[in-house]
């Protein structure tokens, strides 16, 4: 590091975009792969497979998720995604959906999404209900902290309705998971006095 020029936001962007994959394959044969999480490594740093799947629907946690395209045309609404992160809630819609392969070894599920802007896009009515504004978009992809895509396994589902009176709002109506049932924690007791 030069202590003339420091490095910038910008410059470790540029980096990680150009040349982390090379140098994360020059260190391969480093890794250890006495544990799984080296086996792991190992797989990842190996890189992907240079060819991959474009889905339009995915299911995981018990949400069934498709991409904007296919939602456009059906009447029910599978598109609208949340996540959670650093103490914020965002809010978006399902772009494209991509499987990563690492040689069979590994696959990675990653989304790719239109995310509406915290600061200007996203606010509380009276009633303590989350509206979103879709014209007030983030992650535009040009810098690493503007990157738009997330995992599969990060997301909830939500569904968005628009507002009658504030056109151009949508209210977020968050959903439960299908087919995932909580049981509680505890087992039944069994009664064994019938021995």
């Amino acid at each position: 590091m030069n202590t003339h020029n420091p490095i910038t936001e910008s410059d470790e962007s540029d980096w990680i975009i150009s040349e982390f994959g090379e140098w994360l394959r020059s260190q391969v044969h480093s890794i250890d792969e006495s544990t799984e999480d080296g086996k792991l490594r190992k797989i990842l740093a190996g890189g992907l497979n240079c060819y991959g799947k474009k889905m339009k629907g995915f299911m995981i946690n018990g949400y069934k998720f498709q991409i904007m395209d296919r939602d456009s045309r059906l009447t029910t609404q599978n598109s609208g995604i949340m996540v959670e992160a650093d103490g914020e809630a965002y809010y978006g819609k399902l772009k494209d959906i991509y499987e990563l392969d690492y040689y069979g070894n590994y696959k990675a599920i990653l989304f790719h999404c239109v995310w509406v802007d915290i600061q200007r896009g996203v606010k509380s009515d009276q009633n303590v209900f989350i509206c979103v504004n879709f014209s007030k978009l983030m992650h535009s992809g040009r810098n690493l902290q503007d990157d738009p895509f997330i995992f599969s396994s990060q997301t909830k589902q939500v569904f968005y309705i628009e507002d009658e009176i504030r056109k151009g709002w949508f209210h977020v109506v968050k959903t439960k998971p299908r087919d995932l049932f909580d049981l509680g924690d505890e087992l039944p007791e069994v009664n064994n006095d019938n021995e």
